[in-house]
């Protein structure tokens, strides 16, 4: 009995020191920018806590590519309402592992900010939320205040590890939209069903990403896909998440899909329809058809 209580001890030990390489797998290589989609340049933005990110932006077709000066802001976007996605991705990889949704993306036509987190691609730091939520920031403060985006054409996208940096953003900036990627309710409810043996998971655990606690207070259209076949965030906590949502919301199930392949499954038909059905007149806090449903995609 005694070794075995020095073993758990120590497990619960290894667990607590070494808890954030469990979450966060980053690849530090440079993102090769000819992947990217036609028009796509990189930038760099300051963190509030003193770190330069390296990321990508890629203007929409309405071409929106330099700075407008805040007085022509509004007459020069009047006519200009193609959406930016503002992309937050996963736990690992970096921008490289993503061209095939920007490239699904930017064929729609949206303008997409493709953020990079510290401590993956080229920038320094070390990933913890806390600090992606610094990143997040830095991110929407460039298009709102260096590119003068007016915030009812930004759209906060979360792919699984990134909904928590798009909800976190979602209750700080009053945008268009929030669409959500296979996400979680939290990495603490995803830790307690992987690690089940371990108690004190509350305490224990630094970076918890508690979505469910937030996203009831946001006020924006809130659309979420979740996966059938996905065995790293399982549908349970996609679906736990939207009934924490306040309305408007949109659930969306993919029966066949698998973790981050949404896009393979109709998802973006998907999300190009809820986004065009946002009252422009009311936006960012109507929707036209106030979805409150979920429905499974059968194709």
């Amino acid at each position: 009995m005694l070794w075995a209580a020095v073993l758990y001890l120590a497990l619960i030990l290894m667990t607590a020191l070494f808890q954030r390489s469990l979450i966060y797998f980053p690849d530090t290589t440079q993102p090769n920018l000819t992947n990217a989609p036609a028009g796509t340049v990189p930038i760099t933005v300051e963190t509030a806590d003193g770190l330069t990110l390296h990321a990508w932006w890629l203007p929409p077709p309405d071409g929106t590519s330099e700075n407008t000066p805040p007085e022509n802001t509004s007459d020069n976007n009047a006519a200009n309402d193609a959406e930016i996605i503002v992309f937050f991705h996963g736990n690992a990889g970096n921008l490289d592992h993503r061209m095939p949704k920007i490239h699904d993306m930017a064929a729609r036509g949206y303008g997409i900010l493709m953020a990079e987190y510290r401590g993956y691609g080229i920038n320094d730091g070390k990933p913890t939320e806390e600090g992606f939520y610094h990143d997040g920031r830095a991110y929407m403060d460039w298009l709102l205040q260096d590119k003068n985006i007016p915030a009812d054409r930004i759209v906060l996208y979360g792919e699984s590890l990134g909904s928590g940096t798009a909800v976190q953003m979602a209750t700080e900036y009053d945008v268009k939209a929030l669409v959500l990627d296979v996400p979680f309710n939290s990495t603490l409810a995803l830790a307690k069903m992987r690690f089940p043996i371990i108690i004190g998971m509350d305490f224990l655990m630094k970076d918890q990403f508690r979505n469910d606690q937030k996203i009831a207070d946001i006020g924006m259209p809130v659309f979420i896909g979740v996966a059938g076949q996905d065995m790293v965030v399982p549908p349970a906590f996609g679906r736990a998440l939207f009934d924490a949502a306040a309305t408007p919301k949109k659930l969306e199930v993919y029966p066949m899909a698998g973790h981050v392949v949404l896009n393979e499954f109709g998802f973006y038909d998907d999300m190009d329809l809820y986004l065009a059905a946002i009252d422009p007149d009311t936006a960012p806090t109507q929707t036209a058809q106030s979805e409150t449903g979920a429905t499974t995609r059968t194709d």
